[in-house]
């Protein structure tokens, strides 16, 4: 089954296929500062946890149901590190990761989100731990 299943993914902009699913880059703009992004997390699967220097996003949940973890990155004079915190996702759910907010979904059934924000540079994504 496609992601999206009676969506032409032209009208979407660009499909990116992840381990965990996949994404609709609608728009990366870099002269104007702005992403959007319809992401598609299948059932069971997890993002990277991962954390950005630049990109602040902010997370709206159309459908599915699942977990987003995160944590605040720690100076290495902090440790141990605070506890990872979870917010349910579910649709409606609207979350804003700043930057260097370590952060992880995991779907608990298919689960869609809209992403708004900066511009999204694949380097500016510093992993911690594989996701799928």
């Amino acid at each position: 089954m496609t992601p999206y299943a009676g969506d032409d993914v032209r009208e979407f902009g660009i499909w990116v296929p992840k381990g965990w699913g996949g994404e609709h880059v609608i728009v990366n703009d870099e002269e104007n500062n702005y992403c959007a992004k319809r992401l598609f997390v299948a059932a069971g699967r997890r993002f990277s946890y991962h954390y950005h220097e630049i990109k602040h996003e902010t997370f709206y949940v159309v459908a599915g149901e699942g977990d987003l973890w995160t944590q605040p990155l720690a100076k290495q004079e902090e440790f141990p590190l605070a506890p990872r915190d979870r917010t349910i996702l579910e649709p409606g759910v609207i979350k804003v990761i700043p930057q260097t907010l370590i952060h992880q979904v995991i779907a608990k059934t298919d689960l869609w989100i809209f992403e708004t924000s900066t511009f999204h540079r694949d380097e500016d994504s510093v992993r911690i731990e594989k996701g799928d």
